[in-house]
């Protein structure tokens, strides 16, 4: 193995840090498939072995004792090492030097938001890092029931309700990052196929990749690179997670929360005809609107409030679970009036440096992108937002909107912010 120069790095441990009686080295090599292999190479100097002897002496019982005990003492080292590994929940090493190993952790973020409440502005955040991989709209129903078509959700069958699937789909990839390798929406993943050129190198043996290939392997750079994002709209209640919590506490994975003023998230939604044209009641035009917006806005503020209700119970009862110190809030309306401070935010809470190319993303099409976002580029529809639809989402809504202590600016209510 020494002779293959330039493609090892040896890292060699004192005498006596996992055991005594021996010398070990740790060998990094890159073997043929790109991955990397750690090979234990030990020395037992009680073998009688000479590589110029043509005819060693034959070794005495007494020496074969000491030899058998050296290689027992060896493998308990090599469990302790790897125990230790485990216990450390590390994923792999990465970085060898000659007196230091650098251990890095799987990191899993998981973005929790819904349909028009900013999440897709604040996933381009982690979606311009070229060393993560960001995952856009995995729970979609289309798309799960694709990839459980294909047997490819571990414990699914037909007869598996949506919730369920969601959940068995993120036990899996937080256990094994088995994805199913398939994509639900290519194009808003910006290194969904490929990433740095480093890695490219690894995977291609080119600093290119060929952006046209249909061919994904989702799973395989969610081994390879050390944070994964998902962003998620469609998970029905936080409080579901509740399901799977061996595997989040079993993993390094941190709750960011997108949290918006329902009257504007309500008529964003309706800028769109999915909303407007849906569903369509038998009775005038007018009353059709505003059973439609009552409808939508009812749905989305009560599972608003009972995510928030779940937190300060948790909170108040003061219990330790799978969301301590992995949970952060981030309000809309910070985001939008300073987009770098929050990404700044975010990547503090994940511990990570805010890269040069979100930096850049944020300086050169951030304002544009919260442009469109706030629905200034959108089309006007068949009919205008007016202030007996936003009366409307204030009835439906106000424990949320009191609960996130804002203001009503239709109906007559006068609350302190002390209520909540």
């Amino acid at each position: 193995e020494r002779e293959r120069e330039g493609k090892e790095a040896v890292v060699s441990t004192q005498s006596g840090h996992y055991g005594r009686g021996f010398n070990s080295q740790l060998t990094l090599l890159r073997s043929a498939d790109n991955y990397f292999d750690f090979v234990l190479v030990y020395g037992f100097p009680s073998l009688p072995l000479n590589s110029r002897d043509p005819s060693p002496a034959m070794p005495s019982v007494r020496d074969i004792s000491k030899i058998l005990a050296e290689i027992l003492q060896t493998g308990a080292t090599i469990l302790m090492f790897f125990t230790f590994m485990k216990v450390l929940e590390i994923d792999h090493l990465v970085q060898f030097g000659s007196s230091e190993v650098k251990v890095i952790r799987k990191q899993f973020v998981i973005l929790l938001s819904g349909f028009r409440s900013g999440s897709s502005y604040m996933g381009e955040f982690f979606n311009q890092n070229p060393d993560f991989l960001y995952m856009y709209e995995p729970l979609d129903v289309k798309h799960l029931v694709e990839l459980r078509d294909r047997k490819a959700v571990q414990g699914s069958d037909e007869r598996s309700t949506v919730d369920e699937l969601q959940l068995l789909w993120l036990k899996q990839v937080l256990n094994s990052c088995d994805t199913g390798d398939l994509v639900s929406f290519p194009e808003q993943e910006k290194y969904g196929r490929c990433g740095t050129h480093d890695e490219n190198i690894r995977r291609f043996g080119s600093e290119s990749c060929n952006e046209n290939s249909d061919i994904y392997h989702r799973t395989e750079l969610c081994v390879q690179r050390n944070t994964v994002v998902m962003k998620i709209n469609r998970l029905q209640s936080l409080e579901k997670l509740e399901d799977i919590q061996d595997a989040i506490m079993a993993n390094d994975v941190k709750f960011v929360y997108m949290l918006r003023d329902p009257r504007d998230v309500i008529k964003s939604r309706f800028k769109f005809e999915y909303y407007y044209y849906r569903d369509r009641f038998p009775i005038s035009h007018t009353q059709n609107i505003q059973n439609k917006v009552r409808l939508a806005a009812k749905q989305w503020c009560w599972r608003m409030i009972d995510d928030i209700t779940y937190l300060q119970d948790m909170e108040e009862e003061n219990k330790s679970s799978w969301l301590t110190n992995n949970f952060h809030l981030i309000l809309f309306s910070d985001m939008i009036k300073d987009p770098m401070a929050t990404a700044q935010e975010l990547y503090q809470f994940i511990g990570e440096d805010l890269p040069a190319p979100v930096v850049n993303w944020i300086k050169e099409n951030g304002k544009e992108k919260v442009d469109v976002l706030l629905g200034k580029e959108m089309k006007d529809k068949p009919w205008s937002w007016n202030s007996t639809y936003t009366a409307l989402v204030e009835e439906e809504c106000k424990p949320l909107i009191m609960k996130m202590g804002l203001q009503f600016q239709e109906l007559d209510i006068q609350y302190e912010h002390s209520y909540y």
